[in-house]
């Protein structure tokens, strides 16, 4: 990237509809370089498409284990792909974004509803009963994340200054909805600038 953003020009966005409609093309559209967490390994289908940042010419990814430092903005890359297999991931990438000496300008989740399934499934493996009150700690995780990613992209000390996500879209009660399990599909799209 050639230009760099003041800590005013932020933004954040959520994007939800049916599978197949262009999600994580959108994302694929923020400012670079970027990370990814990819939750439905889809992303390196992007490799070598083309990139409309780059004038059309293909995407370039990375693939970041967050278990080690984020590769250096050499310009090697577009987007680095951390492949999201479990919740654990999750926590060491978000480990190096809270800090303020990481490259990226950007930041991706892909999906937050594959993510919210990998954390129903980390809480399943230490307890096979899913009891009521673990839905309540899955929202409060889900939203907490979306809170720390947007306190990054607004604290002018991170480089950070676009945030995008994306999940899984659903008709419920006559309205298009993100389809997020409990209470969390309200009060979810009140954290973003745009849905």
């Amino acid at each position: 990237m050639t230009e760099k953003f003041n800590e005013f020009e932020t933004a954040s966005f959520l994007a939800y509809c049916e599978t197949k409609n262009g999600k994580s093309t959108l994302l694929s559209t923020m400012p670079t370089p970027g990370v990814i967490f990819d939750t439905e390994g889809t992303w390196q289908f992007f490799q070598g498409r083309p990139n409309p940042n780059r004038d059309g010419k293909p995407f370039r990814l990375k693939l970041w284990n967050p278990s080690e430092a984020p590769p250096e903005d050499d310009g090697s890359y577009d987007f680095a792909i951390v492949k999201v297999t479990h919740t654990k991931v999750m926590v060491q990438g978000m480990q190096w974004i809270d800090r303020t000496n990481h490259p990226f300008t950007s930041i991706g989740l892909d999906s937050l509803t594959v993510g919210q399934e990998q954390g129903i499934e980390a809480i399943r493996s230490v307890d096979e009963d899913f009891r009521i009150q673990d839905w309540g700690a899955i929202r409060r995780r889900v939203l907490s994340d979306i809170s720390r990613i947007m306190a990054r992209v607004s604290d002018p000390a991170n480089p950070l200054r676009v945030f995008a996500a994306t999940a899984h879209g659903h008709q419920k009660d006559g309205k298009y909805r993100p389809a997020m399990q409990g209470s969390i599909q309200n009060r979810m799209p009140f954290s973003f600038d745009s849905i």
